[in-house]
């Protein structure tokens, strides 16, 4: 791993953030570097404060032990409303085991995946057709900034039904959820798909507006992670066009889906 003084470039994607020292519920990072990362959270903190976290993808990457400290805190002011809400995290890795699990997780997020074999098909269940077109747009984009035609293929339902019915027709890799949908809520999707043991390990992602309640709600019910509205298009597409790639999975942090 480069030393934390050196310069290192920022991985632009999503990650998911478990705390192994309290029952907190799950948050996410951004912006992950050599050094650290930044990480969404309303939780209280401190800076200085000393975190046990764990570092994972849902169904894609597995879990990393890291250890971290809060350098500095953001949150949104007259000078700076755009701010995110969160905490800047330095690795401070506890033991050489935590430190070689951390140096084989950037490694492996520095590699570049080759083509995926098969598609990774991902049900988008949300009942706005606006995010549908945007989610499809972003989606075109980054196949070609990848050159990955058709390896991530999107799957739409406009509400709870329609999505159980896609999931029993197609094989999902991944579902991404909207919290607030007709006829059945998020958080009911998701305990019936957790209740299914077909789809019990399936990977659930909740995107979604509502703030604590809300999040609380779906991570309860089942979800892996939950990302905040508007939501870090970009990141998660770098992220699961980085993390799809079928031959790339035979390292020793990776598992199959």
């Amino acid at each position: 791993m480069s030393d934390p003084s050196s310069a290192s470039s920022v991985r632009d994607l999503v990650l998911r953030v478990a705390y192994r020292d309290s029952d907190a519920a799950a948050d996410y990072l951004t912006d992950l570097d050599d050094a650290g990362f930044f990480l969404r959270t309303a939780r209280p903190l401190a800076i200085g404060d000393r975190l046990a976290m764990t570092l994972s993808f849902p169904g894609l990457l597995a879990p990393c032990d890291v250890t971290g400290v809060v350098s500095t805190l953001s949150a949104p002011d007259d000078r700076s409303p755009d701010a995110p809400v969160g905490a800047a995290i330095a690795f401070m890795p506890a033991d050489a085991h935590e430190r070689d699990q951390l140096r084989g997780l950037l490694e492996r997020l520095d590699r570049a995946a080759p083509a995926p074999t098969s598609p990774f098909r991902v049900l988008l269940v949300e009942d706005n057709r606006f995010a549908h077109k945007l989610f499809h747009h972003a989606v075109r984009r980054s196949q070609f900034e990848w050159r990955y035609g058709g390896a991530l293929q999107i799957i739409g339902a406009g509400d709870g039904d329609e999505g159980l019915d896609v999931l029993a027709k197609v094989a999902i890799d991944l579902a991404i959820v909207d919290f607030f949908l007709p006829s059945i809520n998020g958080a009911e999707l998701i305990r019936h798909i957790r209740g299914q043991a077909r789809w019990a390990r399936l990977p659930v992602l909740v995107i979604s507006v509502g703030g604590e309640g809300v999040r609380e709600q779906a991570l309860a019910a089942g979800a892996d992670l939950y990302l905040d509205k508007p939501v870090l298009l970009k990141q998660l597409l770098n992220t699961l066009n980085l993390l799809i790639g079928a031959p790339s999975r035979a390292g020793a942090l990776d598992e199959a889906p």
